[in-house]
């Protein structure tokens, strides 16, 4: 039986503040000291909460980063809205940015190479919520019906191309400006969804 429509607002707005402060303690923890250090007890210290109520919402130091990456998926709408975008090869600004800052504060690297042991785990977790990303905003552009290739491989193609291009230009810094690398990433994306939809009877616009 579902809970009463207040008593279920009020469910969401607590799990909304307990993630935060938890979320906010990880941040902070990362900023000062680097990942692999950090402890769930350190955790529960700063965010002033018991380690019950951090188990209740994360299973580890681990999800709360995968948390955080899928938070930012849908905050700059790394996958496109609609079929158009999805067809154009166009990079969306916020992601120009996000490569932007990334270039010039070094974050990322540094993150990436503090992971340690938990670099393979944490990468596949950010692959699979990108990839279910991808599946979601596919599934609100198109139909099933129209997709030549199903929509759960062409999510997981997107993500695995997505992720590998960004790590790779974010760890080797190859003479590529954020925007031209965005433009490759967006272009290679439309090409898969471009070779994934039945779009024969459709115009379509390519971005130079």
């Amino acid at each position: 039986m579902r809970p009463p429509p207040l008593q279920h607002d009020k469910q969401t707005r607590q799990k909304r503040r307990m993630e935060k402060a938890i979320t906010n303690a990880f941040i902070q923890l990362v900023e000062e000291k680097g990942y692999e250090p950090i402890t769930v007890g350190e955790i529960t210290e700063r965010a002033d909460v018991g380690r019950t109520t951090f188990y209740r919402y994360f299973q580890n130091k681990s999800q709360i980063l995968v948390h955080l990456h899928s938070k930012r998926f849908e905050n700059l709408n790394i996958a496109p809205s609609t079929r158009e975008d999805w067809l154009s090869g166009e990079a969306p600004q916020s992601f120009i940015d996000l490569l932007t800052r990334a270039q010039h504060q070094g974050r990322f690297k540094s993150i990436i190479y503090k992971m340690g042991l938990d670099i393979g785990y944490i990468q596949h977790l950010i692959e699979e919520s990108l990839a279910q990303h991808f599946a979601t905003k596919l599934q609100e552009a198109f139909s099933e019906t129209e997709m030549k290739t199903p929509m759960p491989i062409v999510a997981r193609s997107l993500a695995g191309m997505f992720s590998w291009m960004v790590k790779w230009w974010v760890q080797y810094s190859p003479e590529y400006t954020p925007e031209e690398m965005a433009k490759h990433v967006y272009s290679l994306m439309a090409s898969i969804v471009r070779e994934a939809v039945d779009i024969s009877d459709e115009h379509y616009i390519i971005h130079e």
